[in-house]
């Protein structure tokens, strides 16, 4: 991999709509499961895109990013599904031609082949502020144990004892991943991981239908508040790469927008991190239905608060404009007459928080990377104390 390019509405309403929506939703299993995973996985591959400036012209692109992320994705998915079955993934079978012995791959197997190939110390380069998902550190640690660089190619002709012995090593290596996860002790760990995304998602969803059960309709705007870059340098970081600078600048934002004239308004942020992308944050703005008819007012509004809080280094991207290139789930008006709306904020609330249940954020001093709020016009807002 060529590390070097980038650049690429009454109370009792509520409550009945609440529980027909999650007893749909329990209702199909497997089905929502299924679901769920691929709005994070979208999120996550989202988090590679790269914006810049090119002469007064929004650019985007992918950064080499997007081969981590995905990586990490597909580490989790498959340590979870070895260690929720007892399925084979290698077995040893004999050629009925030549007698010759072989070991045969399952899909599985085939996949935990090709897991052990992928670039460990430059995910952890990219994301040196992170914690990884227990699966993901598992599947590492057992795996550097076990020396298994030797066996991704497993197709290479063997000797029959080599063979043998590359069957018992992979066999054990299953077997630990399993003995493992399958503890006590690890499921805490899980669970202690998971907590603080799953509290924030459901609090961000709790948030959400509140404001749409009030007003009857609200219009949620999604925007990427990052940094200018030389859009002929993409492989530098922007010129914002410190937690602090990125802290006080999002505070400040917050601040001028409690002055500005945007009336009620709600709002909710999430910070992120990469190597190539250095600092940036979701900001979700929830406004109400009149909202929908200043939109382009308010997003100038947005723009040029932003660039003077940044000194004009900031680039304020308004994530309606992008699609279908940029995921943009749930933006626009909503009405609580719609069923459907119920869905779209879950689907907002996992887009928002769920992407911290694979790789997430650590900052110094255990510093927040999510909160939420709202005010009237200029009024003061206390943020949740949400992690």
């Amino acid at each position: 991999m060529d590390h070097k390019n980038a650049g690429r509405v009454t109370a009792a309403t509520t409550l009945n709509k609440e529980q027909a929506t999650d007893a749909a939703q329990k209702s199909t299993g497997k089905k929502v499961n299924k679901f769920i995973k691929n709005d994070v996985s979208t999120a996550l591959h989202d988090s590679a895109v790269l914006f810049w400036d090119h002469e007064g012209r929004l650019q985007t692109g992918y950064t080499t990013e997007i081969d981590y992320v995905m990586n990490v994705v597909g580490v989790v998915n498959l340590v979870e599904m070895i260690i929720r079955t007892n399925a084979k993934l290698f077995s040893i079978q004999t050629n009925k031609f030549n007698k010759s012995r072989y070991i045969e791959l399952t899909k599985m197997g085939d996949r935990l082949l090709s897991a052990l190939r992928i670039d460990v110390p430059s995910i952890r380069q990219s994301y040196h502020q992170h914690l990884f998902h227990p699966y993901f550190e598992l599947f590492v640690r057992r795996a550097r144990e076990r020396d298994l660089d030797h066996l991704v190619y497993l197709r290479h002709a063997l000797t029959t004892e080599e063979i043998t012995r590359s069957n018992d090593v992979l066999q054990g290596f299953v077997s630990a991943l399993r003995e493992e996860g399958r503890s006590a002790k690890f499921k805490a760990t899980l669970r202690r991981f998971q907590r603080g995304p799953n509290k924030n998602c459901q609090g961000l969803i709790r948030y959400l239908r509140k404001n749409l059960a009030q007003q009857g309709k609200i219009n949620i705007r999604r925007y990427d508040l990052s940094y200018r870059r030389d859009g002929s340098l993409l492989t530098v970081p922007p010129c914002v790469t410190d937690h602090q600078t990125a802290k006080t600048q999002r505070e400040a934002f917050i601040k001028a927008l409690r002055k500005s004239e945007l009336g009620k308004c709600g709002y909710a942020w999430k910070l992120e991190h990469s190597d190539c992308k250095g600092f940036m944050h979701h900001f979700l703005l929830v406004l109400d239905e009149a909202s929908v008819e200043r939109q382009e007012e308010i997003d100038a509004v947005l723009r040029k608060i932003w660039n003077e809080v940044t000194d004009d280094t900031g680039l304020l991207i308004a994530c309606n404009l992008l699609s279908p290139f940029y995921k943009n789930e749930g933006v626009g008006l909503l009405s609580n007459d719609d069923n459907e709306a119920w869905l779209i904020i879950r689907r907002i609330a996992i887009y928002m928080t769920q992407t911290d249940n694979y790789i997430k954020l650590n900052l110094p001093g255990n510093a927040r990377a999510f909160g939420k709020a709202e005010f009237v016009g200029r009024s003061s807002a206390t943020e949740d104390a949400t992690v």
